[in-house]
């Protein structure tokens, strides 16, 4: 017999080495099958803003630079940007952000402090907080924001 993750009998194994499924698997993938279509048609499309934040604090820095961040994440080849887009079948694009403080999506934060011991809560509202000070509000600007966090 087949069993799935929940310990349910999913169906017997038969001659050919398939699975033959009960009814309550039937059902079971039946409404999984919906759900996944329910969120597919619910899920995000277009192009969406992405800018990320680099910090450089007195004691740490994050230790991609601006480039190596930005080509990794932007650029061609295997990236964070052509995953996305090959995984939505090109219906998620994820583009840079821009503003005149931002270069290739990629914002450096300086936090004239340090943060060696620091909680990383405290540490997540002191840069959005920074952020937002030198970029203005970050919900009306960009999509989506990622934290480059000093080792």
């Amino acid at each position: 017999k087949a069993v799935g993750n929940s310990g349910k009998k999913l169906g017997t194994i038969n001659k050919k080495n398939t699975v033959a499924q009960t009814e309550e698997f039937q059902e079971e993938s039946n409404h999984e099958r919906s759900l996944l279509l329910f969120r597919r048609d619910k899920a995000i499309q277009g192009t969406r803003k992405v800018l990320v934040v680099r910090i450089e604090a007195n004691d740490y820095a994050t230790t991609a630079s601006e480039e190596t961040l930005s080509t990794n994440l932007f650029g061609p080849g295997f990236t964070m940007v052509t995953q996305y887009k090959a995984c939505s079948f090109g219906k998620l694009i994820l583009a840079p952000a821009t503003h005149s403080k931002v270069k290739n999506g990629i914002f450096t934060l300086k936090l004239d402090q340090e943060i060696e011991g620091m909680d990383v809560d405290v540490l997540e509202k002191t840069i959005s907080r920074e952020v937002t000070s030198e970029l203005g509000r970050l919900k009306k600007q960009f999509d989506h924001v990622i934290f480059c966090m000093p080792p």
